[in-house]
């Protein structure tokens, strides 16, 4: 399977949170991105930043077992961790917060 390098990804990544949240589906540091890189990486949003002005830089890395190999990753990793092993052929995980799903899960919580 292809994967993407870390340069083009962050580069991506960072374009389609500029676009969710003109959208309005991210709002200041909610939601976040993940990729991964290879077997052993997963490139993913910075935590506790806005997305829609995170840098190039300020992208995470962590392992599959969730090592953080760099950066400060999202606080919400474990989600994309998740998925990413029960989803094998997953390459990457978009975790956003558009109003409506907001007000669904407030209007029907059960």
């Amino acid at each position: 399977m292809a994967y993407f390098d870390k340069k083009t990804a962050s580069a991506q990544i960072l374009e389609i949170c500029r676009a969710l949240s003109a959208k309005n589906y991210l709002a200041a540091a909610d939601g976040n991105i993940s990729v991964r890189l290879s077997e052993d990486e997963i490139l993913i949003t910075p935590s506790g930043l806005n997305k829609s002005r995170a840098k190039t830089e300020e992208m995470a890395v962590i392992t599959p077992d969730n090592k953080i190999l760099s950066g400060n990753p999202s606080s919400e990793r474990l989600m994309h961790l998740e998925i990413y092993k029960k989803c094998p052929q997953a390459r990457a995980v978009v975790h956003a917060h558009p109003p409506t799903a907001i007000a669904w899960t407030i209007a029907r919580p059960d």
